[in-house]
């Protein structure tokens, strides 16, 4: 790293691409293989929030991503002090979300049933809250090798 005069900054910015592209991947993946089983029979009754069939897809495959994307950036900045706890952390929250009914927990959105406009925009603050974090403290800590 250091020999080649590449910065933390850039190792950071293209994990953080990296992270991207796999949850974008996953969650193509995903909703292609749900769309191709049930034959897009489905897609003309399904509804979120004020939208109907493809539109309705889209704000699903949106909040999928940001939703996957966030258990990601969460595993990978607490991964880096402590790697069981990065992987405990977000299995827990998961399972949190499940059993709770707290309105402002991001993930909320990952439930069909509790989706709403303010769910999916706290969504959206705390995975931009938390790619910041990510960034300053890959920037100010030290790497485990």
């Amino acid at each position: 790293m250091r020999g080649l005069r590449y910065a933390p900054f850039s190792f950071a910015v293209v994990n953080i691409g990296l992270m991207g592209l796999i949850t974008l991947n996953y969650v193509a993946l995903t909703e292609g293989i749900m769309a191709l089983v049930t034959g897009f029979s489905w897609l003309r009754n399904f509804k979120l929030l004020q939208f109907h069939g493809l539109p309705a897809l889209l704000v699903l495959f949106i909040i999928n991503f940001l939703g996957i994307f966030l258990l990601l950036i969460i595993q990978t900045t607490i991964g880096h002090f402590n790697a069981p706890l990065g992987i405990i952390i977000p299995f827990s929250l998961c399972i949190l979300t499940i059993y709770t009914t707290w309105e402002y927990n991001p993930l909320n959105s990952l439930m069909l049933l509790r989706v709403n406009k303010n769910n999916i925009l706290l969504l959206l603050a705390t995975t931009l809250l938390m790619l910041i974090v990510y960034l300053i403290t890959d920037r100010y800590s030290e790497p485990n090798y």
